[in-house]
């Protein structure tokens, strides 16, 4: 009679205990699946993918790095971090710009525009009434492969120049008013009025704001006979002394800017009345 042999079982805890821990690496079909707490939050959410989406979302914050998702492992680390040169070469140039640009009441900004199809990066130079954009590279939104349009030092350069030549404040043509002998006795000594005939409010504007530029505005004089014009060149004239107005006379010149901002939208006319001699 042959004695019966009892073959061990095995311990199935110990078991399932080695299985959970080995699956991510003996079963990599396994990971999505897996629900071991070394590879797990408390949400349920894989640790790796977890790191994938901290990565893209900083990539997507920061363009000037460039992180490749490829790259993320199973140990889940991320691969090598390259810097955007072509980036960092926009945004080094605006500020070098910017010196330049301070003194006339501008700013140079390395921006990002988005529009329903493309991603374009380049310079911007402007302020409130003054909009000027180079365009350095576009891509679309779908995909990350960038087409230059022009190099960051060609686009620098343009913006430069219109720094030096500001032609927007080039010289306006000659705009003729309706004189109105009427108006005489709103001159005051040392300062342009203005009157829109809409609110029929006056603002002074400091005369040695005007007379710097009297030769190149088209509507606004520092001399001459006072007259009703329409608000539109009124407007550009302001705006062109605004750009190089001082500080203590920015306030006055944004009064009548507002003035005349309003009669645009009336559609009524503006009295120029220059100073008294």
């Amino acid at each position: 009679m042959v004695a019966s042999q009892r073959v061990p079982q095995p311990d199935t805890q110990q078991v399932a205990r080695r299985e959970t821990c080995q699956c991510v690496r003996a079963r990599p079909a396994v990971q999505q699946r897996c629900r071991c707490p070394e590879q797990t939050d408390p949400t349920g959410l894989s640790r790796q993918r977890i790191r994938r989406q901290v990565a893209l979302t900083r990539s997507l914050e920061n363009p000037s790095l460039a992180i490749s998702l490829a790259s993320l492992g199973d140990g889940g680390h991320a691969g090598v971090v390259a810097r955007d040169l072509t980036w960092d070469a926009v945004c080094d140039a605006a500020k070098h710009l910017n010196l330049r640009a301070r003194e006339q009441a501008l700013e140079v900004v390395a921006t990002r525009k988005r529009s329903i199809l493309f991603v374009t990066e380049g310079l911007w130079v402007g302020d409130k009434w003054t909009d000027v954009f180079e365009a350095v590279r576009r891509r679309p939104h779908v995909g990350r492969g960038w087409r230059e349009l022009q190099s960051v030092q060609e686009a620098s350069s343009r913006i430069g120049r219109f720094l030096r030549e500001r032609p927007d404040l080039g010289a306006h043509a000659a705009v003729t008013g309706t004189p109105d002998s009427g108006l005489e006795a709103f001159r005051t000594a040392g300062s342009v009025t203005i009157v829109s005939a809409e609110t029929q409010q006056r603002v002074a504007v400091p005369v040695e704001v005007v007379e710097p530029l009297d030769g190149m505005l088209g509507a606004v004089h520092a001399a001459g006979e006072p007259g009703w014009f329409s608000p539109e060149p009124v407007r550009d004239d302001l705006r062109a002394i605004l750009v190089r107005a001082a500080a203590s006379d920015r306030a006055a010149v944004e009064a009548a800017l507002a003035e005349v901002d309003y009669a645009c939208s009336e559609g009524s006319g503006v009295a120029v009345i220059p100073p008294s001699s």
